[in-house]
């Protein structure tokens, strides 16, 4: 069993990386926004991007699936020198992206943080063998995120279309296969028929970047009834509410009702990572004991800058609301995110209640 201490500190140090990706997109939404705010000397947007986004599953995303695992399995994905490891080899990724892209410093430390996903991976699958265990997703769809990462190098100068599409293949099976289920472990659930959903997972990270054929979104649209099982079963309604709205969005997206640009793609992205997950494992992990109030705030914050980002990539325009005031109105969004973490982390800490129907 692994030591509370040792524990804590992972949190702490999760918690501040989550502070860092969060307050790095709140300039760059700004930056894209038009409004005052410049990027620094010698920095590019694409560079600082690919920082965000790395940094969020490297030191965050990925990592409280883990410690959720940890806390409902007692044993530890990751022994002592390999979590210093990877968290040297995060540093390096995330300067590396920084300064240079996919440069030398980003692909070495992405690389080490690739092996030891699977070393992560492999122990939990060697412990997840029930047919009812989310977990069981984990080094499949571990796997298969890591094998885009050939493609997306191999095309990313000669074919960005096909780079582009093996990118949010990658995004999107870290997020079904390896992060929602450690957001229904944090839950303390099981998953009926969990080998069915690591098969529509997969199917959707297909479906959403690679392979988007009828079948890949027939995929999609059944992955969302493991989606609505786990609102169902989520007593408090204001974690319920996100993971039947991300259900409802998988099938409107594979319905073809809402065009998959990229802006959609970004804020459907934004609102998984921001709504059901993320709140999913830090509300057991971070913030066991905010109350029900301040997370409606935090999702109408993380609802307004996704809904934003989907309605000026899905061609929605009112007035007031053209292409420029939808990328401000998810600046704003975007900002009270970083706001609500600041203002949350202040408070004292009160008893935790338990999120899950009995």
């Amino acid at each position: 069993m692994a030591d509370g201490r040792p524990r804590d500190r992972r949190r702490a140090i999760v918690l501040a990386a989550l502070l860092g990706t969060i307050a790095l997109g709140f300039w760059l939404r700004w930056f894209l926004a038009g409004v005052g705010f410049a990027l620094p000397a010698a920095l590019t947007f694409p560079n600082l991007r690919h920082a965000h986004s790395h940094l969020g599953y490297y030191a965050v995303l990925v990592p409280l699936a883990w410690l959720a695992w940890e806390s409902s399995s007692k044993t530890a994905p990751l022994r002592g020198w390999e979590r210093v490891l990877y968290a040297i080899a995060t540093v390096i990724a995330t300067l590396g992206f920084i300064q240079r892209g996919y440069g030398l410093l980003g692909i070495v430390g992405s690389t080490i943080v690739g092996g030891l996903w699977i070393v992560a991976a492999w122990r939990i699958a060697r412990a997840a063998r029930q047919h009812d265990d989310p977990m069981v997703a984990v080094l499949p769809g571990t796997l298969l995120a890591l094998a885009c990462i050939p493609l997306i190098a191999r095309t990313l100068r000669s074919d960005p279309a096909f780079a582009a599409a093996a990118v949010q293949s990658f995004l999107t099976a870290l997020l079904f296969l390896v992060v929602a289920p450690g957001a229904v472990t944090a839950f303390g659930l099981r998953q009926r028929l969990a080998w069915g959903s690591l098969l529509t997972g997969t199917l959707s990270a297909l479906a959403l970047g690679l392979w988007p054929t009828a079948v890949a979104r027939v995929g999609l649209a059944l992955h969302s009834l493991y989606w609505l099982a786990v609102a169902r079963r989520v007593d408090r309604p204001v974690f319920a509410l996100p993971w039947y709205a991300a259900a409802g969005g998988l099938v409107v997206v594979a319905t073809g009702i809402v065009p998959l640009t990229h802006d959609v793609a970004m804020g459907a992205i934004h609102f998984l990572i921001l709504g059901p997950f993320l709140s999913a494992l830090a509300q057991r992990q971070l913030l066991a004991a905010v109350p029900s109030a301040a997370w409606w705030l935090h999702h109408a914050a993380a609802a307004t800058m996704s809904g934003a980002l989907i309605a000026r990539g899905a061609g929605v325009e009112w007035p007031l609301l053209d292409s420029r005031g939808l990328g401000i109105a998810a600046a704003v969004g975007g900002s009270g995110v970083v706001l609500w973490w600041a203002v949350v982390l202040a408070l004292p800490e009160r008893p935790a209640r338990s999120v899950v129907a009995q």
